[in-house]
């Protein structure tokens, strides 16, 4: 998707199976990302330690060259970013945004053809994630994201906005 739209102001994830829990809510997340950060709203499962679907700056994108590391498919795109933003300091997770994942893992959704597709799609996803992290791919996508991003102004945070404290990195979903 990079190649074929190289200028959108932001990039995002947004699986099928989420209903959003408030109007405008994707429009909010756009305006939090900005030009460099990662902005991600509450899933009700994993909280600030996951941005099962988040919405990625198109500057931070770019930077980093991929919306996804090669061969890391549905399971684990999500840490990747984690991975990425935790380094850069730029999460920027909504509590206050919240959505519904309906899916079979959490007792929301059956367990149908498409799902059982999708999990052995994503078999073997945690090896990937490891050899990206361990290999030494993650920190290249930092090195290219710090090198992009002392080349441009920062994107301040909003008057008021305070950090806010993450959740541990979910072990069950990455290191």
């Amino acid at each position: 998707m990079l190649k074929r739209y190289p200028h959108e102001k932001c990039y995002g994830f947004l699986a099928d199976d989420a209903i959003l829990d408030e109007q405008g809510m994707l429009r909010m997340l756009e305006v939090e990302a900005a030009d460099w950060n990662l902005a991600y709203a509450n899933d009700k499962h994993h909280g600030a330690a996951i941005p099962t679907m988040p919405c990625l700056g198109g500057d931070l994108v770019r930077a980093v060259g991929y919306l996804s590391p090669p061969h890391i498919i549905h399971w684990g795109i999500d840490c990747c970013w984690y991975e990425i933003g935790k380094r850069l300091d730029a999460l920027r997770y909504q509590p206050h945004l919240t959505y519904e994942h309906q899916n079979p893992v959490w007792g929301t959704a059956p367990d149908d053809r498409t799902y059982r597709l999708a999990r052995q799609r994503s078999f073997g996803y945690t090896d990937y994630f490891r050899a990206w992290v361990f290999g030494g791919e993650l920190e290249v996508a930092v090195a290219r994201a710090k090198e992009q991003r002392g080349a441009t102004v920062l994107s301040p945070r909003f008057p008021g906005q305070a950090d806010k404290p993450l959740g541990a990195h979910n072990p069950t979903h990455g290191l």
